[in-house]
This record gives C-alpha cells, sequence and structure tokens, in this order.
C-alpha cells in the first residue's frame, strides 16, 4: 500500500512538473517595434504550448483599458466597442458576450493574473508573430489595420503628409492638409508646440525624426474621432507661426532672438498680433480619481470598491494642494464614469504642469501589499520618485518602487504624468490601513510634498 501510494505521488508530480506553467528565459514581446515590459516574466502552459503574460501588462500596451473584477473572478479589457472578458482557472473568454473556446485557462503565476497572449493580441485586431532569436523568443505584435479605420471617420479634412524645408533662420513644416479650424498651445517639461486640427483624419507619418537645431521630432496621432493632434519636440525657445492655404498649413518655426516684431498667425484675422507661446502653468494640476460610475475597478476584501477609496483620496488631495495654492482640475469629483480619452481631452485641454491618476492595487495573492508609483517608459522619473518618497516618509509601507508601465493615461497626456497604486485593497491589513482617514491624509500629505520637492518649493 505504501508503494502504491508513493507511486501515486511520484506520477502526480511528474504531471505537474509537465504540465504547469514554466517560466521562460528570453522571451522579449514587442507591439509595433516597441518592448513591453514585464514586473513577472511570461510562462509557457506545456499542455497547450500557449505563451501567458501577466494581463495588465498586455492590454495596456495595446491602448485597453483593463481592470480586475474579484466578484466575477475574471480579468476585463475593453477597447472601443470590444470588450473581452478572462474568467479565472477557465479555458473560456468572452467577446461582447459570445464564448470563445481558449487552449489555456487564465491563471494566477507568481501573484499575477496570466493571460494567453495571442488570443488577446489577435481579438484586439493585431497580428502575432512568434520566432526564436539567440537571445530566446521573440514575440511581434503589429495592428492588421489602424485602430481608427478611416471607414469610421467622417472628418471633412485629412492630413495626409509632412513636408519639411529649412532655411538659415527657420524651420518650415508644410502640412498638407485643407484649411480648417486648428487649436494652437505650448507645454513645457518638455518643451513642445502641439497642434490639433479639427475634424481631421490622420494619415500621415505617425512620426519624423529631425537633425535641427530648433526641432528634435514631429509627431502626429488621432486624438479622438475627430481631431488630428501634431506635436513639435523642441529643442529650445522657439517663436512661431502659422500660413493658412486651400490645401495646406505652413508652420514656421524660428529662434525666438531672431523673430521679427510683425509675426501674425494667419488663424486670426490680418494684423492681429501674434499670440505669446503658453506655457505649462506651474500653479496648475490635474488630478485624476481612477475608475467611476459602471467601472468599480477593484474590490476590496470587504467588498469595497476601489473607485470609492480613490476618489476620497483624489478630493482630500485637491483640498490640500488648493490649500498650498496650487489650481486644481479633477477629472471626476463624484461617482460617475469618465472614459479614458475623456480623462486625457480634460488634461490635453489645459497647460497644467502635471497630471496625477489616483489607484489602489489588487492581486490574487493576498500577502501582497506595498506602494508604487508608475511612470510612462523612459520618461522622466523625477515626479514619480518624488511623490513616492513623500508618500513613504509618512506612511512606512512597503517600497514597491516607481516602476514603468503603458496606462493609457500617463501614456498620452502631454504633461508629465504619473500614476499612484496606492496600495493592495486585495490584502486585508492594506486594505483596513487605506480606508482609514488618518492614513489618507498621511497618503495626501506624502504626494503634496513630492510635488513641492519635484517643482523645488
Amino acid at each position: 500500500m505504501r508503494l502504491k501510494n508513493m507511486f501515486i505521488l511520484l506520477t502526480f508530480v511528474a504531471c505537474w512538473v509537465f504540465y504547469a506553467p514554466q517560466a521562460l528565459a528570453g522571451v522579449e514581446v514587442y507591439v509595433t517595434g516597441k518592448s513591453v515590459s514585464f514586473d513577472v516574466p511570461p510562462v509557457v502552459d506545456t499542455s497547450s504550448n500557449r505563451t501567458l503574460v501577466p494581463f495588465r501588462h498586455i492590454f495596456e500596451a495595446l491602448g485597453a483599458e483593463v481592470w480586475f473584477d474579484s466578484r466575477a473572478n475574471a480579468a476585463f479589457g475593453k477597447k472601443g466597442d470590444l470588450t473581452i472578458e478572462l474568467p479565472m482557472n477557465q479555458k473560456v473568454a468572452y467577446k461582447n458576450n459570445e464564448q470563445i473556446q481558449l487552449d489555456v485557462a487564465t491563471q494566477a503565476v507568481n501573484g499575477r493574473t496570466m493571460v494567453p497572449l495571442r488570443f488577446i493580441s489577435e481579438s484586439l485586431g493585431c497580428q502575432v508573430d512568434a520566432h526564436n532569436t539567440t537571445d530566446g523568443l521573440r514575440v511581434d505584435i503589429a495592428w492588421l489595420e489602424p485602430s481608427q479605420p478611416e471607414e469610421t471617420l467622417s472628418n471633412e479634412r485629412t492630413l495626409s503628409e509632412i513636408n519639411i524645408s529649412t532655411s538659415d533662420t527657420e524651420l518650415v513644416i508644410e502640412l498638407t492638409v485643407k484649411d480648417g479650424l486648428n487649436k494652437v498651445f505650448t507645454l513645457r517639461s518638455p518643451d513642445r508646440l502641439v497642434l490639433d486640427l479639427q475634424n481631421t483624419t490622420n494619415r500621415a507619418a505617425e512620426e519624423v525624426n529631425l537633425d535641427h537645431p530648433l526641432v528634435s521630432a514631429i509627431r502626429t496621432g488621432q486624438l479622438n474621432n475627430e481631431t488630428t493632434r501634431v506635436v513639435l519636440d523642441l529643442k529650445s525657445v522657439v517663436s512661431y507661426h502659422f500660413e493658412k492655404n486651400n490645401d495646406s498649413l505652413l508652420i514656421k518655426v524660428a529662434d525666438e532672438l531672431s523673430a521679427t516684431a510683425d509675426v501674425t498667425i494667419t488663424d486670426e484675422p490680418a494684423g492681429r498680433p501674434a499670440q505669446p507661446m503658453l506655457v505649462a502653468d506651474e500653479q496648475l494640476i490635474i488630478l485624476d480619481a481612477g475608475h467611476g460610475g459602471r467601472d468599480i475597478g477593484a474590490t476590496g476584501v470587504s467588498g469595497k470598491y476601489e473607485k470609492d477609496l480613490v476618489l476620497a483620496i483624489t478630493n482630500q488631495l485637491k483640498a490640500t494642494l488648493e490649500d498650498e495654492g496650487y489650481k486644481v482640475i479633477l477629472t471626476r469629483s463624484d461617482d460617475t464614469y469618465v472614459s479614458l480619452d475623456e480623462r486625457v481631452a480634460i488634461a490635453d485641454r489645459t497647460n497644467a504642469f502635471a497630471f496625477v491618476s489616483v489607484h489602489a492595487n489588487s492581486t490574487a495573492n493576498a500577502a501582497i501589499q506595498g506602494l508604487e508609483v508608475f511612470k510612462y517608459y523612459d520618461s522622466d522619473s523625477r515626479l514619480a520618485q518624488h511623490v513616492l518618497e513623500g508618500i513613504l516618509e509618512r506612511t512606512g509601507q512597503n517600497n514597491r518602487k516607481v516602476k514603468e508601465a503603458g496606462f493609457y493615461v500617463i501614456k498620452n497626456t502631454l504633461m508629465p504624468a504619473i500614476l499612484i497604486e496606492t496600495g493592495f485593497i486585495s490584502n486585508s491589513q492594506e486594505e483596513a490601513f487605506l480606508w482609514d482617514p488618518k492614513n489618507q491624509t498621511d497618503i495626501v500629505e506624502g504626494i503634496v510634498a513630492g510635488i513641492m520637492a519635484y517643482q523645488g518649493r
């Protein structure tokens, strides 16, 4: 009997070793050529030969809104009118309520919810190409079609081409686009000249890199269904003016010292003086309470919602910043649903010096707790680091450090932006800590101290 039990145990162990998800060494995932960073490495399910990755990172890298519903025990991703639901430990998924059979189940690995990479990517309209390299496995994900298909946009104008010419004193950028309404403004830290082309569809190159003393790059993108945004990354303070023709728009950029006094913006009546350059308002900040309305965010151990916790913290943060002399704009001030696009639009209509998004974390591993502050890939880390240190000094939480991610709101806002994960509401001790009013005050004061340190105040 003892030998029989031993045989059963060994058989179970052998099966587990063979079929359990195995961490992959040297796996690199790229979305449209940009590497995706994961805090937990991808794994391969050996029984299905499918690669699984942390769900939050891959959804956000593909531009989707993401959340985990602990009541449904499922991960969700939403992009446009498509919603994907991935129940935990089940070989099924739902695309807009249509059930799809999977080769591998969504599962928890090393405290992270892991989802099938190929299914997620292809469901969102991407092509997936996996191949071996000398360093391991490389997975390339590319869009099969633009995220805003032309047939879905009914704009009167199209930005089709960008042409560049230079002289001794100025850089001339010609945008091939019909005459229409345009919004112009500048932003600091870093310096950018921004042009929003109203009622316009973007069909121009997404990025043009320049070897010029005034402008390092020109970037274009579809800000929303009606607006194409053109951003000039500036190397120094410049003067600028615009000339409109029936089928083109000229942007003339010159060194500020060589600018003449009679430069005009020809969007305005003839002879009206050029508008002064807008600079970031060092007293204006955007606060973003995550989730809201029908988007409850994560659900804590107690059954309370993330959306309510972060709103309480954000409203207190607004009051404290105003006491310090700041002007504050909220993306939401009550339990209202605000889309990610709307949050970005609220911020980008201003010249605020910073954008701060407040969230609470959740994971399948109930033992994990601590504070994280996220910034966008390769962006300036100073604001995130100062805020992290300001909070930790007052709360003594576990330091999970500054991290990088492609969260939609910190990726698409023009000003310096961070996302604060104030703690894990999947941990009963930290959830109680976060709901304590005194601790919320400490968190708020830490954020304010970090912001002021970032500004050198």
